[in-house]
């Protein structure tokens, strides 16, 4: 059962050279013959907590305010249950009715209706009902890939997942099943799993045991759950999350803090250039401060993949044991990185299978390198480099925008990296979230 308190300041504001005078008698007289039309105004959305403005308007049959006495009222009808915001006695058709109201601790957001009504001569005008969505003020909201979904992270590369308790075992269980079988594999289903469960360098979804939420953003500044909107979506590129603004344009003027993290699938395609990748960048920007001109912003730089590819987690590294597929008869299997990243077969009875390449533009590049694969990898470095520094200078002539350019040069171990060989593990997570709290904005 949600509980609704409701803090309400009602005033009624007429408009001077609306009021009848002595020298206009005709004017305040009601005229029983007269349809008259309800109409309210209300806020787009309502955060739990603050003040908000309801504009009510009386309209004759001519379409004008209509100077009449009458009384309105304003009602709210929330959770399936109507209140009568208040009452008031008007002169001239118009008020305005101020209401605050506040969630329980227990509910994050509820749709309402509000109307008005009034009775004129003994007939009852009721406005239309007007949705508002009362929410809670959101401080933080991620937008972004798979790194801030923290896919992966349970389990660093190399690990037995003798245990189904994690979700890696689950995801790559899905993975091997959905390949093997001839079958193209999808991540979409697992990201709510992921955003709910799983704490990563942006922010901490987890209840439970599964994690303590000890490392992330979140944590270090202190927020809670519902103070937290994490939106990112596994696979994303810049163009995408571009588009996804649109349908989430509600929170955008509610948040504090926006971190967008995306650019490790764009640096991974084979469409990929910087100049559309720092375009969508800022376009992304552009349209967070659209929505709210006070946004603090911070971009959160991709890690140095081809570091990652070639050095921390070559294709010959052990990238996970599995035990417990029974769909497919398997007992055990043992992946390399090379399998499960870079498209390497995988044996299978009498055939061979292959996942989708993780990365293809530089696997792809680096395994068909018409020169070498060492200056194909300089060439991939010289770009990276660059992309960070054109954005960073960009970032410090804009207001309330950083680049967190030291992610791509943070150091990372094999410990760091999860078990598909090109995600972060917890332990890589955290040296994320620690650049991220280095730049935090109140710092």
């Amino acid at each position: 059962m949600y509980v609704l308190l409701f803090l309400l300041l009602i005033s009624c504001d007429a408009l001077d050279w609306l009021k009848p005078t002595d020298d206009d008698d005709d004017k305040g007289k009601n005229n029983p013959a007269i349809t008259y039309t309800l109409d309210v105004i209300p806020p787009q959305q309502m955060v739990s907590g603050h003040e908000f403005s309801f504009k009510v308007s009386l309209f004759d049959d001519a379409d004008t305010v209509a100077d009449v006495s009458a009384n309105v009222s304003l009602l709210a009808k929330c959770d399936g249950k109507t209140k009568d915001i208040d009452a008031e006695t008007w002169e001239t058709g118009e008020a305005t009715f101020s209401a605050t109201f506040e969630l329980d601790e227990n509910t994050d957001e509820l749709e309402c209706k509000f109307f008005a009504e009034t009775s004129i001569d003994g007939k009852v005008f009721k406005s239309e009902e007007y949705k508002v969505m009362l929410v809670r003020q959101v401080e933080l909201v991620v937008i972004g890939d798979s790194l801030a979904t923290g896919v992966f992270s349970d389990v660093a590369m190399g690990s037995d997942l003798s245990s189904k308790e994690f979700i890696t075992h689950q995801l790559i269980a899905s993975m091997i099943i959905t390949v093997l079988s001839g079958k193209k594999f999808s991540y979409d289903v697992m990201d709510e799993q992921l955003l709910t469960h799983h704490e990563n360098p942006f922010t901490c979804a987890a209840t439970g045991e599964q994690s303590e939420c000890k490392f992330s953003y979140q944590k270090q500044v202190g927020l809670k759950n519902y103070q937290v909107k994490n939106l990112a979506q596994t696979g994303a590129e810049t163009a995408q999350v571009l588009a996804q603004l649109d349908t989430v344009a509600s929170l955008l003027g509610n948040a504090k803090t926006y971190i967008i993290s995306v650019g490790g699938n764009d640096f991974c395609s084979t469409s990929f250039t910087k100049e559309s990748y720092i375009a969508n960048v800022k376009a992304i920007v552009t349209k967070i401060k659209q929505q709210n001109s006070e946004a603090k912003i911070l971009i959160a730089a991709m890690p140095n993949v081809l570091k990652l590819i070639t050095t921390v987690a070559p294709s010959d590294n052990k990238a996970v044991k599995i035990s417990g597929i029974s769909e497919l008869g398997i007992g055990e299997i043992a992946l390399t990185c090379g399998q499960i990243r870079d498209g390497q077969d995988i044996a299978f009875g009498d055939a061979t299978k292959k996942f989708d390449l993780f990365c293809p533009r530089i696997t792809s590049g680096i395994a068909g390198a018409t020169d070498s694969a060492t200056t194909f990898i300089a060439a991939q470095e010289t770009l990276l480099t660059a992309l960070g520094t054109d954005l960073s200078t960009w970032a410090s002539s804009e207001d309330n925008v950083k680049y967190v350019a030291s992610i791509t040069t943070t150091d990372f171990v094999a410990a760091d990296i999860a078990a598909d060989c090109i995600h972060p593990s917890k332990s890589g997570q955290k040296k994320i979230a620690d650049e991220l709290f280095k730049n935090r904005w109140d710092s």
